[in-house]
């Protein structure tokens, strides 16, 4: 969920091995490795940009802003979730959209 706006729904196992919306997978590199290779003085992982005020959303994706494959129909059409396959959905521009455009 971003911005009160579910993004990606799905088995567990599947989102974390496979995640479909950038949101997810953004979520998914800041998860820290706690390995013995890596320094503990390395920095972690973070999205780009700042969360979005919820008052006064505008029309498009909520995560358009910080998006790194954000296309231009992305800032103008709130995108709808898609099936994408057995018990997935994601709602992203990317995986195809019918109507508002």
């Amino acid at each position: 969920m971003y911005a009160g706006t579910i993004v990606e729904e799905g088995k567990t196992s599947d989102i974390l091995s496979h995640p479909l919306h950038p949101y997810t997978r953004g979520l998914i590199s800041c998860i820290p490795v706690i390995d013995s290779r890596h320094s503990p003085s390395a920095r972690l992982n973070a999205l780009d940009g700042m969360v979005p005020e919820l008052y006064g959303l505008q029309s498009g994706c909520p995560f358009a802003d910080r998006c790194p494959e954000r296309m231009a129909d992305c800032e103008r059409v709130s995108p709808h979730a898609v099936d994408r396959g057995e018990d997935r959905r994601v709602a992203c521009l990317r995986y195809g959209q019918e109507g508002d455009r």
